[in-house]
């Protein structure tokens, strides 16, 4: 099973598999995996012994990035580990350059800001600001108008080519069939199209506004407003944030109100810098500096509120997609950010020049109409250089959209390790996994121009503390890109080497470099990422929510000046955050469940994942739960109660907080201790998810009988009340509680169950009954039990016999059943699930019926207490019960439960 980090388009992510020289194997099938981030490779039975290769290649459906590579494994011992040639379906151009990617994806984000933007910005700012030169009103919305039109063009324009350079990355067909694909057959094409919609409606819906007198036509005013506020979120669910296993929901709506905040401010600027500066170019010098006073305080407003937000939701995707300093500092996408922060805090600068100097002196000034034009012009050029690095900013994001995120790249870097090398342009890197000793892939990536496809690279190895065994040369084979790649076992012997990297580029001269490597016995430890908080999707969007409404509280205290809308604001935005703040506490999902879910991980069978989570059962856990998890362990001996049973039933639905909560704290009123200072997060969850994959394997899970099982034609409600009565003739009767239920209810667990009437009536011994009658009372109530798992309430009726039901109904089908039984089917979770443990003592009764005790354990009527709450110790065991059956039509049906 392969597993990657973001969810895979089924219709483009494939693998296959290939032996030592490159060749196909033949009878080796694809199959979808656990869930959509994995597909299960089948290979054939009987590989003979040898390396092998498995090519794959997949399309991300969260941000449209496409990735291939192969990895080798062999089949046998170390004696049979061979060099392998790479694949040629490996190889490739690599798809568009890096540039090409940076720049569509700017292009995309300059049209959406543009846009969005225009609407907002005119009614909160420009509009308002113009109202005392109403003359002007006219060109003014003429320029916003030609604004508008070229701002829609640019978007749709910018998307345009985004899309062509996503079809462009696909390597079948021609340009034409992978642009059709792309819209056509993936997520982002499907995407894009709901892009593109957004767009048009909105440039639509401006059409018919009314730009000067907005309040003539409210409705497509606030049509305008709800499209701007969702255009960003097409562009959000394919970003980086929406290939969130754990927390999305939270993640993309933080990803959308930064791209929407980030939208207002940068577009709010070409607004003013092209519409609203250019048209009081011309008014007297005190007309000019009142409407820019008022436009500069209502921008200011506005802009404030979208640093907050973009703040707030920057340092929460760069803890998600970052983590830390090395990864900031040493990947392509860290180092982007760093430009991003850079530029936009030379752009809060001039903003903050704008406010607090330019936007005084405008404010003296605005009643002297022999005062200098100066600030007015001061303005104009602080504005267009805030738009130029706002732009400037774009580029950085348009960079960081187009490459893997930092914490993805140092997370995979710590599995391998980078050997730099000098080719005189860029960084290039030779990348070892695992980075010791031993067998190790190699792969070079030269940076720069794309090297010809004829381009050889080679490797000499020389370890200088051992010159009697000269220099080993190694051919790399190319693959996608300026990369070659090799995998084998030259690098044997732990010590210190010398690296010389060559490439022959055809009809050039020769590139070298050399580099030197410490290699150890095992890799080098790298600094990873702590894992960054995650958050429910109700809890967390709320909180979310509840922050900008602070934000945005705050900031309209901050203009209030000495109103009572300052008191209000300040009140009300604190109010606000505080709130926010208590909801995401609440809503955060613990840490062990948001590195490693134990039901998500059991679920992706991930080998390496499950045997490092049973060596650390054995170490903490056997010697109480026993090496097989049934609570048998030699220090568990004489516990009361004893230590947990893994494989009971019951033990089956206890929720993962449930699991997380027991290990890391104790289990109150047992022996269990805490293991929150011995294991970490991450271990708690790995040990688990072993726990949670040999439950998926016992022979509780196989007994559950599966609801698909349940295939016995229903009884009718119809029917069910010409057997029970003519309902007409109960109106008006007292209905007893029992006939509002579908069926008799098993007793108590912890009543037990007396023998059937009809042995201690006739004081008869009961007699065994034959095979056949056997397996057939356990067919009835093994369909019974899968009729229960289905929430089939009519068919489980069906194994019951017309005296049950008439027993069961006693005053007809009251409007209270009708209601019951006519609800659909409702299938339970295969962990919630009734059991059966046990159907013994089938016996034959003196009147011809057949009784049987029946033993069924329903996890559902378990005490499982909330997560931050003791758990009880004492869960109530398996129901007992006496099924007294009777012969109808060939079929053994229920009489009495006793």
């Amino acid at each position: 099973t392969l597993r990657f980090t973001e969810p895979l388009e089924r219709s483009y992510s494939t693998a296959s598999l290939a032996d030592q020289t490159g060749a196909a194997v033949a009878g080796a099938t694809l199959e979808p995996g656990p869930d959509e981030y994995a597909m299960t490779l089948l290979v054939p039975a009987g590989l003979p012994n040898g390396t092998y290769s498995v090519l794959w290649r997949t399309l991300s459906t969260a941000d449209g990035h496409t990735a291939e590579g192969y990895l080798a494994f062999t089949v046998g011992t170390t004696a049979d580990i061979a060099a392998v040639v790479i694949p040629s379906a490996v190889s490739g151009a690599g798809g568009p350059p890096q540039w090409l990617k940076t720049v569509s994806r700017w292009a995309a984000l300059v049209g959406l800001a543009a846009l969005l933007a225009s609407w907002p910005i005119w009614t909160l700012v420009v509009r308002p600001a113009l109202a005392s030169v109403w003359r002007v009103g006219p060109a003014a919305t003429r320029r916003m108008h030609h604004y508008t039109t070229v701002a829609t063009v640019t978007a749709l324009v910018g998307s345009a080519v985004a899309l062509a350079v996503q079809a462009a990355g696909l390597p079948d067909g021609s340009f034409l069939d992978k642009l059709l694909n792309t819209v056509g057959q993936t997520r982002y094409g499907e995407l894009w199209l709901w892009r593109i919609g957004l767009m048009l409606l909105l440039a639509v819906v401006l059409t018919t506004c009314a730009w000067w007198w907005p309040r003539h036509r409210r409705r497509e005013g606030a049509a305008a407003w709800l499209l701007a506020v969702a255009l960003p979120v097409p562009f959000s669910l394919i970003a980086h944030a929406s290939a969130a296993e754990i927390g999305r929901a939270v993640a993309v709506a933080a990803d959308t109100l930064h791209l929407l905040m980030a939208s207002l401010w940068a577009g709010g600027l070409l607004v003013l810098s092209l519409v609203l500066l250019p048209t009081v170019r011309g008014l007297p010098a005190a007309a000019r500096r009142g409407v820019l006073e008022i436009a500069v305080t209502r921008f200011s407003i506005v802009a404030l509120i979208a640093w907050g937000v973009m703040g707030l939701t920057g340092f929460y995707a760069g803890w998600l997609h970052v983590g830390n300093l090395t990864a900031l500092t040493t990947t392509m996408y860290g180092k982007a950010l760093i430009v991003k922060v850079a530029l936009l805090g030379l752009a809060l600068m001039l903003a903050s020049i704008n406010l607090l100097v330019i936007g005084r002196r405008l404010r003296r000034r605005a009643n002297d109409p022999s005062a200098p034009g100066v600030w007015s012009r001061r303005l104009t050029l602080t504005v267009g250089l805030e738009a130029v690095l706002v732009l400037g900013a774009l580029v950085a994001v348009g960079q960081m959209t187009s490459l893997q995120p930092a914490r993805d790249v140092v997370t995979e870097r710590a599995r391998q390790i980078s050997v730099p090398f000098a080719f005189g342009e860029g960084e290039s890197e030779l990348l070892l996994a695992p980075g010791a000793a031993g067998v190790n892939h190699f792969r070079l990536a030269v940076a720069g121009a794309a090297l010809p496809a004829e381009t050889e690279a080679l490797l000499r190895l020389t370890m200088p503390s051992h010159q009697g065994m000269g220099t080993q040369e190694v051919q790399l084979a190319r693959v996608a890109g300026s990369a070659w790649e090799h995998h084998g076992s030259e690098l044997s012997i732990a010590g210190d080497w010398e690296l010389t990297a060559i490439l022959r580029p055809p009809g050039a001269a020769l590139l070298n470099a050399t580099s030197t490597l410490s290699l150890g016995v095992t890799p080098a430890a790298v600094d990873v990422p702590g894992e960054a908080w995650r958050f429910e999707t109700s809890g967390g969007v709320a909180g979310l929510g509840l922050l900008v409404v602070g934000i945005v509280g705050l900031v309209i205290a901050i203009f209030a000046g000495r109103t009572a809308l300052r008191k209000e604001g300040a009140g009300l935005g604190t109010a606000a955050l505080a709130m926010g703040l208590l909801l995401l506490l609440q809503a955060r999902i613990d840490p062990a469940l948001a590195l490693a879910g134990p039901d998500d991980l059991a679920a992706t069978g991930d080998a390496a994942l499950l045997a490092r989570g049973e060596a650390i059962y054995q170490a903490n856990c056997m010697s109480c739960h026993g090496a097989d998890l049934r609570g048998d362990g030699p220090a568990g001996q004489g516990q009361d109660p004893p230590p947990a049973d893994f494989l009971a039933p019951h033990a089956l639905v206890h929720a993962d907080a449930d699991l997380v909560y027991w290990v890391r704290n104790g289990k109150q009123g047992t022996a269990m201790p805490a293991f929150g200072e011995t294991l970490s997060d991450e271990e708690i969850g790995v040990v688990l998810g072993y726990v949670r994959a040999v439950q998926q394997q016992s022979d509780a899970v196989a007994r559950a009988p599966d609801p698909s099982q349940c295939t016995v034609p229903p009884r009718t409600v119809a029917a069910i009340g010409q057997l029970t009565g003519d309902q007409a003739a109960n109106e008006g009767a007292a209905t007893p509680a029992s006939a509002d239920l579908p069926l008799p209810e098993l007793p108590d667990a912890a009543v037990e169950a007396p023998q059937p009437t009809a042995v201690s009536q006739e004081g008869q011994e009961g007699q065994a009954v034959d095979a056949g009658t056997t397996t057939a009372i356990a067919a009835t109530t093994t369909e019974l039990v899968a009729c229960t798992n289905a929430g089939d309430t009519l068919r489980r009726l069906a194994f019951f016999s017309d005296g049950a039901i008439r027993f069961a109904y006693p005053t007809g089908v009251t409007p209270g059943v009708a209601q019951v039984l006519n609800l659909p089917p409702s299938p339970a979770p295969e962990g919630q699930r009734s059991v059966i443990l046990d159907i013994r003592d089938v016996t034959l009764l003196a009147d011809g019926r057949v009784s049987a005790v029946v033993v069924i354990d329903d996890p559902t009527t378990h005490v499982h207490p909330p997560a931050e709450a003791a758990p009880a110790a004492d869960d109530p065991g398996a129901t007992t019960a006496t099924f007294v059956f009777t012969e109808h039509n060939g079929r053994w049906l229920i009489d009495e439960i006793v």
